[in-house]
């Protein structure tokens, strides 16, 4: 949508490295002038629609090396635009507010599935039966995004949704027409009777990563839980750390 307009007139062999980065630098000016970054310092705007388009360049021209079209990926050495780390998370009120606001019982069980398990939407829309483990109580997450598999221990609340969920096929969220695909509309509307504004079906991992490290769990094991393939990944957690640090203090000390 937005490359093949800016160089669709080259031949795939003659695009260059100063190609990728005019492409760029005039999808940053697009966002830069887009009236709802008006008034705002380009430190404060996010430039990550542009690094997922560079990724995905990157990636194109690796497979048209693999296939012996050109012999060099002009995007690979190409530095990334400033991204807003965005961790959005809700308290105990607005957790029970969201579920409570979902319309049917389907929404319901992957909204709270996704804040007890910290799994990515893919991943919980993806599972079967055969890889939840009732009685060891732990999941199995195959064919993740770091590609090994993960495993996720099950907690008393997650043991009683899952318990409480009709086998219906082999995938564990089913609706009438099958395995469900998306569920982006019916989490908008429980949104909007929450009253919840700018959340996202990604932000319900980030209320399980900091509901974890707010109640002093290491961002090690958070990062394990949430299949975090580095440390960097999970540091995004690290501005919570001093809170749970002076509540491990206080525990201690702070009783009289």
């Amino acid at each position: 949508m937005h490359f093949l307009p800016f160089l669709e007139n080259k031949k795939l062999s003659d695009i260059s490295t100063l190609d990728i980065k005019n492409y760029q630098a005039e999808r940053k000016l697009e966002i830069l002038n887009d009236p709802k970054n008006g008034g705002k310092k380009e430190s404060e705007i996010n430039f990550r629609s542009i690094n997922i388009e560079k990724a995905t360049l990157s990636h194109f021209f690796n497979f048209c090396i693999e296939h012996g079209y050109i012999q060099n990926n002009p995007a690979i050495r190409i530095k990334k635009l400033n991204e807003l780390k965005r961790i959005k998370t809700l308290d105990d009120e607005d957790i029970k507010k969201l579920i409570d606001s979902a319309h049917n019982k389907l929404t319901k069980d992957l909204i709270s599935f996704l804040i007890y398990s910290g799994c990515r939407k893919g991943e919980a829309l993806n599972l079967k039966w055969d890889d939840v483990d009732l009685k060891n109580d732990v999941i199995t997450i195959k064919g993740t995004k770091t590609k090994d598999d993960r495993y996720i221990p099950i907690s008393k609340l997650l043991k009683e949704l899952l318990s409480g969920i009709d086998k219906k096929s082999e995938y564990v969220f089913t609706g009438i027409n099958g395995k469900v695909k998306d569920f982006k509309d019916s989490f908008k509307s429980a949104c909007k009777k929450a009253g919840l504004k700018d959340l996202r079906i990604h932000d319900l991992r980030h209320v399980f990563g900091s509901k974890m490290v707010m109640n002093g769990t290491s961002l090690y094991i958070t990062g394990k839980l949430l299949g975090h393939k580095t440390t960097q990944m999970t540091k995004r957690y690290s501005h919570l750390v001093p809170s749970t640090l002076k509540k491990a203090v206080n525990d201690v000390w702070g009783k009289k």
